[in-house]
């Protein structure tokens, strides 16, 4: 009897130790987990590690950097247009170049300019504006590209770029930081918008961009994502209107003169 009780002493003795010994070894696993130096696991060191995986060079990557090109609004239609560019990184950078690769207009050939160089051994934050001139009514892509080397022993330089798709007409001007076609897809969806707007308000048919504006931000408030599947409708019963979203869906090479 007591020969049974010594064992099962034992074995209750060797589990409880067992239990304490695993318990204390996954404490130490999940403690080890969440102080880990967050620096190695940053994301301008994942991003970095990506970058020289897959060299791409003018690609969309995930760099530790941000870049932004935009178009300032002529204030006249047909008036001199300029183009903002800015910079900057996460991490401190020994050099780097901002550049912008303007298209062909008119008679003039297209070329790269240069809009700021520097070695700051510092983080970046750099924001430049350049004058283009009146644009002739067509099509125009601009791309802005940052070409930037860490501060650290053996960094490799690396790049981000940015485009500026602009459709230039007698009217207007219409930009994107995607697509020419995003740019028809966004008209088309206006266009679709102004004819529900005028269906709910037939006392809109005349009215101009501004009326149709505020009419469009009332429906909104009072009724959320009805214009939204009123054009869904649209597409549905109107078959001019599926065929143009259709086509704008389509996969196609975009050309520009």
């Amino acid at each position: 009897m007591i020969t049974r009780k010594s064992a099962f002493l034992l074995l209750v003795t060797i589990g409880g130790i067992s239990a304490i010994i695993f318990g204390s070894c996954g404490g130490r696993r999940h403690s080890a987990v969440g102080n880990h130096p967050s620096g190695d696991l940053s994301g301008p060191s994942r991003e970095v590690t990506t970058r020289r995986q897959s060299p791409r060079p003018y690609g969309k990557l995930r760099v530790p950097a941000g870049l932004f090109v935009d178009l300032v609004q002529p204030e006249r239609s047909g008036g001199p247009v300029s183009i903002i560019v800015s910079a900057s990184t996460d991490t401190i950078a020994s050099s780097g170049v901002v550049t912008l690769r303007v298209p062909q207009i008119g008679a003039e050939p297209g070329r790269t300019e240069l809009l700021w160089s520097g070695a700051p051994s510092d983080f970046i934050a750099e924001a430049k504006e350049y004058a283009v001139g009146p644009l002739p009514a067509g099509k125009y892509h601009f791309a802005a590209i940052f070409e930037f080397t860490p501060d650290r022993e053996n960094a490799e330089e690396l790049v981000v770029s940015e485009s500026l798709y602009l459709d230039v007409r007698a009217d207007r001007i219409l930009s994107s930081n995607v697509s020419f076609r995003q740019l028809e897809r966004v008209e088309l969806y206006r266009e679709l918008e102004q004819r529900v707007l005028k269906s709910l308000n037939p006392g809109l048919a005349t009215a101009d961009s501004d009326a149709l504006a505020r009419y469009r931000e009332l429906i909104e408030a009072t009724n959320p994502g009805l214009l939204k599947s009123m054009i869904t409708e649209l597409k549905a019963s109107d078959p001019d209107v599926a065929r143009r979203i259709m086509e704008l869906n389509s996969t196609k090479v975009e050309t520009v003169n």
